[in-house]
C-alpha cells in the first residue's frame, strides 16, 4: 500500500515539474491529441514535428475521451503507436522528446524494461530533463528498484529544480528510507462520541404474531415483547486502536509476515450495553507484479457489558488481481472460515463460512467504484439459527485534497434451515445496510471522522424486524 502512495506522489511531482496545461484545447471531438492522430495515421513527419517543435511529449498521457481524460487507449492502439515510435528512434536516436514519449508509452503498455531504457536515453541526451528523471524514478519504483529510484531522485535534486519539486522529492526520499527497512509498524487511534438508537437490536413492534399455541381453552396467535427487549436509544463515548506490523522477508515486493492487534470499547449511558472488542491476527503476504495475496489466522473476543459474548478463531484470505489490458480494474477475492463460541448462547455456536468477489474500477488516482457478491453460511449447533445468505454490495470512494469520502450499500437475503417453535413460518430475513464515512485530515497525520450506519432488517418472523441507526464522530491520528 505504501508503494502505491509513493508512486502516486511521484506522478504529482511529474506534473509539478512539467507545469499544468489546459488539455481540453489539445484534443479533437474524439478525445485524441494531435500526437495520437499523427501516430494513428502513421504520419511520421508530423510526429517528428510535434515532438521536436512543441511540448506534446510532456503533456501526452496516452488516454482519450472527455475530461479528465483518464480512459486508457486500447491495447491495439498502444501497440501500433509503440511500433511506429520504435521505427523513428532508429532515425533520431538522441532526440530526448522521442525517447521520453517511448518511455511514457511503454509504462502504459507495462513494458517497464523498455521504459527504463528509453528514459535513460532521454536523460543522456538532456541531463537537466527533470521530468524524465522523475518518470525514471517512478519506473524504478514500479519494478522494485528502490536504490535506483533514490539515485535518480538525487540526480534531479543536483540540477536545482523548482523549490516545490525539491520539497516533494525530499519527502519521497524519506518514504524510500522507510520502505528500505525490513520491519514496519504503524498505529492508528480513534476517540469520540457514539450514538445508537437501537443498541440492543430490539424489534419494531411490541406485539409479535406467532405460530398458534393452545393453553387450556385459549389459543394464542401473538405475544407481547417485554419492555426491556424493545429498542434502547443511547449514546456515549468510544475509543479504538489498531497496531499493524509488517516484516519483509526479502524484497518489499516479495513475501512478508504481517500481524495486527485491534481494540474497541464504548461507554454508553445504558452501561449494560457497553461493548468491548479485542482481536489479533498473524499471517503472510505476497506482492507480485499483478497481484497481492494476504492470509491471516485471527482470533478475538467480544464483550457486552462486563460479560463475554463470543470468542472467535478463524482464517481469512484475500487476493487482489489487476489486468494487463485494463490496469484500472481490480478483481478482489476474499474468504473467511471462523469458529464461533458463544459464552451464554451455546445453541448459536458453530462455523461461519463466507466468500466474496468484488470488481473495483479506479477513476483516476482519487476515486473508485466497486461492486460485488458475497455468499455466507452459518452452521450453528441448533438448526433454527443455521442459515445461508447471499449479498450484493456496491461502493464508492473519492478524495479531494484533505477530504476522503466513502459510501456503500449492501442487500442481503438469509434463508434459515428450520422454523423456530414460535415462528409463524420458515424464517427468511432481508436486510439493507448503508454505510457512509467522511474523513478530514487537519494537521499532519491527524484529523476528524464522521461515520453513519443505517440497518433495516425485515423478517418473516416479526421478532427480527428492526431498524438501527448509529453515528460516530471522533478524532483520529496515525503514528
Amino acid at each position: 500500500m505504501r508503494s502505491g502512495w509513493i508512486v502516486a506522489g511521484v506522478m504529482v511531482l511529474a506534473l509539478a515539474a512539467a507545469g499544468y496545461a489546459e488539455e481540453a484545447g489539445f484534443r479533437n471531438a474524439h478525445g485524441e491529441t494531435p500526437l495520437q492522430v499523427a501516430l494513428s495515421t502513421t504520419n511520421t513527419a508530423e510526429v517528428v514535428r510535434l515532438l521536436s517543435q512543441t511540448q506534446a511529449a510532456y503533456f501526452e498521457t496516452f488516454t482519450h475521451g472527455p475530461a479528465p481524460y483518464t480512459e486508457p487507449l486500447s491495447r491495439a492502439a498502444l501497440d501500433h503507436a509503440s511500433s511506429m515510435l520504435i521505427r523513428l528512434i532508429r532515425e533520431h536516436p538522441r532526440m530526448p522528446q522521442l525517447n521520453f514519449t517511448i518511455g511514457m508509452l511503454s509504462i502504459q503498455r507495462n513494458d517497464l524494461a523498455r521504459a527504463e531504457l528509453a528514459l535513460e536515453r532521454a536523460i543522456q541526451a538532456q541531463p537537466d530533463n527533470h521530468r524524465a528523471g522523475l518518470e525514471l524514478a517512478r519506473v524504478c519504483m514500479l519494478s522494485g528498484q528502490h536504490e535506483a529510484a533514490r539515485r535518480h531522485f538525487n540526480h534531479v535534486l543536483s540540477q536545482s529544480p523548482p523549490e516545490n519539486v525539491t520539497h516533494n522529492i525530499k519527502n519521497q526520499l524519506a518514504d524510500l528510507d522507510r520502505m528500505g527497512k525490513r520491519f514496519h509498524i504503524s498505529l492508528r487511534t480513534d476517540a469520540g462520541w457514539i450514538s445508537d438508537d437501537n443498541v440492543n437490536v430490539g424489534p419494531n413492534t411490541d406485539l409479535i404474531p406467532i405460530f398458534p399455541i393452545t393453553v387450556g381453552d385459549i389459543e394464542y396467535t401473538a405475544l407481547s415483547v417485554a419492555p426491556a427487549s424493545l429498542p434502547v436509544d443511547t449514546d456515549g463515548r468510544y475509543v479504538a486502536a489498531t497496531v499493524a506490523m509488517l516484516y519483509d522477508a526479502g524484497r518489499p515486493s516479495g513475501w512478508g509476515v504481517t500481524s495486527d492487534l485491534n481494540f474497541f470499547e464504548s461507554w454508553l449511558n445504558a452501561d449494560e450495553h457497553d461493548t468491548r472488542l479485542l482481536q489479533g491476527a498473524l499471517g503472510m503476504k505476497h506482492a507480485a507484479k499483478r497481484g497481492l495475496f494476504q492470509g491471516n489466522l485471527r482470533t478475538g473476543r467480544i464483550w457486552t457489558g462486563d460479560d463475554p459474548l463470543v470468542d472467535t478463531l478463524g482464517l481469512a484470505v484475500a487476493y487482489l488481481h489487476s489486468f494487463p489490458a485494463a490496469p484500472r480494474l481490480h478483481w478482489i477475492s476474499t474468504a473467511l472460515v471462523e469458529q464461533r463460541d458463544y459464552d451464554a448462547f451455546d445453541s448459536r455456536d458453530g462455523t461461519y463460512i463466507a466468500a466474496e468477489q468484488t470488481l473495483r474500477r479506479m477513476l483516476g488516482e482519487q476515486a473508485a467504484l466497486s461492486a460485488g457478491l458475497r455468499v455466507a453460511h452459518d452452521n450453528t449447533d441448533e438448526s433454527v439459527f443455521t442459515y445461508t445468505g447471499l449479498s450484493g454490495i456496491v461502493g464508492a470512494s473519492a478524495t479531494w485534497g484533505r477530504l476522503r469520502l466513502f459510501t456503500s450499500a449492501r442487500y442481503t437475503r438469509n434463508d434459515f434451515d428450520t422454523r423456530e417453535a414460535l415462528a409463524p413460518r420458515n424464517r427468511v430475513d432481508t436486510q439493507w445496510l448503508f454505510n457512509a464515512r467522511a474523513s478530514l485530515r487537519i494537521i499532519g497525520t491527524t484529523g476528524i471522522e464522521v461515520r453513519q450506519q443505517h440497518t433495516a432488517n425485515t423478517s418473516t418472523f416479526d421478532l427480527y424486524d428492526y431498524e438501527r441507526n448509529m453515528t460516530m464522530i471522533g478524532l483520529w491520528g496515525r503514528f
